[in-house]
């Protein structure tokens, strides 16, 4: 089976849905891999003008799977840094796309994919909406530009609020600090999602195309620098003693 499904629709609506429901649309590395082609797919497709990006089940996705970390202890800064590769890929591909992106999210945002949320252009969030930082519980540092986006919304006091002082933050709470775009109730997500990209389809497209790139272009360059900062801190966390401890200690219900 898939695990990204990709739909693109008569209107040009493209849906690239997270398929791994049973294991919380975790992103493992083949889920990675393939979200990388499905949005390399959508970026060569002209007829493509707005992009949803969900989860299938009761999840947007549990960020990065924790049972690959754990195989991988022995070895632990070596496949922290490709894992984060594959992911940073995935984040400038989409980041790349030249019409919007809406990620429509339900229950839990956590980690990496709190990550791939907050890189979309609009997130409309159900009202059991959870973004979970999840990071410093491993010991480990923000990865997927999650430390520049939060930052870029928020200013620095909003990102040391979020990343350090909170474990999560519901939907709500996201919305009232500027995290996100809308809150609906579980039952209108999906309608809320697609309103919106007809709304945007609805547009002239060189005026969509052109006030992202304005918007998008003037800081580019600044996540790329933060993406290779991130990958950097993250492998120096995975080289102490506490990330292998916790990532042990997760398994034992300890952390």
């Amino acid at each position: 089976n898939k695990l990204v499904l990709l739909d693109i629709d008569a209107a040009g609506i493209a849906t690239l849905t997270l398929n791994r429901p049973d294991d919380a649309n975790s992103l493992v590395e083949s889920v990675k891999l393939e979200l990388f082609q499905a949005l390399t797919e959508i970026e060569n497709n002209r007829h493509v003008r707005a992009v949803i990006l969900r989860g299938n089940g009761a999840r947007f996705s549990g960020g990065g799977d924790i049972y690959e970390m754990r195989d991988h202890l022995d070895d632990a800064p070596r496949f922290i840094g490709l894992a984060i590769d594959r992911f940073h890929n995935v984040i400038m591909a989409l980041r790349r796309l030249k019409v919007p992106v809406i990620a429509a999210v339900q229950g839990a945002a956590a980690g990496g994919s709190f990550s791939l949320a907050m890189a979309c252009d609009v997130v409309v969030a159900a009202e059991d909406a959870r973004f979970v930082v999840a990071y410093p519980k491993l010991a480990a540092a923000p990865d997927g530009g999650l430390s520049f986006f939060v930052t870029r919304r928020l200013g620095a006091k909003g990102a040391i609020d979020v990343l350090l002082l909170r474990d999560a933050l519901g939907a709500r709470e996201a919305l009232d600090i500027g995290l996100i775009t809308r809150v609906v109730p579980f039952d209108q997500l999906a309608q809320t999602a697609r309103d919106i990209a007809q709304r945007i389809v609805s547009l002239p497209a060189q005026s969509v195309r052109e006030i992202k790139a304005l918007i998008g272009s003037l800081h580019d360059t600044e996540l790329a620098q933060q993406l290779a900062a991130e990958r950097a801190a993250f492998v120096r966390c995975a080289g102490e003693a506490d990330f292998r401890e916790r990532v042990l200690a997760f398994f034992d219900k300890k952390c």
